[in-house]
């Protein structure tokens, strides 16, 4: 157990409260106690900074074309469950993002490809038959049953999908201590969670790329796609 002094927040602390002071350099000496510096109390970047890191980048790539996934891999590195609520710490014996909270990336790469195979499978049940098994009329009738769970299947993993962003969106803002925009701050008190709504809805892909490049030193270490965390394997664990 090391300790070290801080500077509370304008306006003090009371008992009970937690906030985030950066790491002292010494703390960071040796394997054991490196992490990724994210900023607190401002984001990174913003939200349409996409190409800051170039047009090819992974985190770029895979939350332009792999939303779902993206937000998984920022749902391990702030140890999030599937659902982007915190969950308990994970234990101490790993410093590495790679291997904690797996389970939760795990569970969200199952979900989008079992939708993406659900998809599929009553994309070829509406596909019309050969002609020989038209019936005499020419005409060709789509089970009802079909659209409905189409309709349906789609529906349910909108709403996972929006609402898994907007936790995982709020709860970042709240790990670094990032209040909302001036522009949305009126709507804020009479609405608490629009922000997060608003943009987890109309612009998902962009909402996962500023999380990934804020919780990514990106400068320092290389992104992966194909990875739970969108890091490189051996990357020290998100501050």
């Amino acid at each position: 157990l090391r300790h070290f002094t801080v500077t509370v927040p304008e306006g003090g602390v009371v008992e009970g409260q937690t906030f985030l002071a950066p790491l002292p350099s010494e703390y960071e000496a040796g394997e054991g106690y490196k992490r990724i510096q994210a900023p607190t109390g401002r984001w990174k970047d913003g939200l349409f900074d996409c190409g800051m890191y170039g047009w090819f980048h992974a985190s770029l790539c895979c939350a332009l074309c792999c939303t779902q996934i993206a937000m998984g891999q920022v749902m391990a590195r702030l140890r999030l469950s599937w659902l982007g609520s915190p969950t308990p710490a994970a234990s101490a014996g790993s410093n590495t993002i790679h291997s904690n909270f797996r389970n939760t990336f795990n569970v969200v790469l199952c979900l989008v490809c079992a939708y993406t195979v659900f998809s599929v499978s009553l994309e070829f049940a509406a596909m019309p038959p050969p002609k020989w098994d038209y019936e005499l009329d020419g005409a060709y009738y789509v089970p009802a049953v079909v659209p409905l769970l189409r309709m349906w299947g789609s529906l349910l993993f909108t709403i996972w999908s929006i609402w898994a962003l907007l936790k995982t969106r709020r709860s970042l803002r709240s790990t670094y201590s990032i209040p909302v925009s001036r522009q949305c701050a009126n709507a804020e008190e009479n609405c608490p969670g629009c922000e997060d709504f608003v943009c987890a809805a109309c612009c998902g892909c962009c909402v996962v790329g500023q999380m990934l490049r804020h919780t990514g030193e990106y400068e320092t270490y290389g992104g992966r796609c194909c990875s739970s965390s969108g890091h490189v394997r051996g990357t020290p664990a998100v501050v």
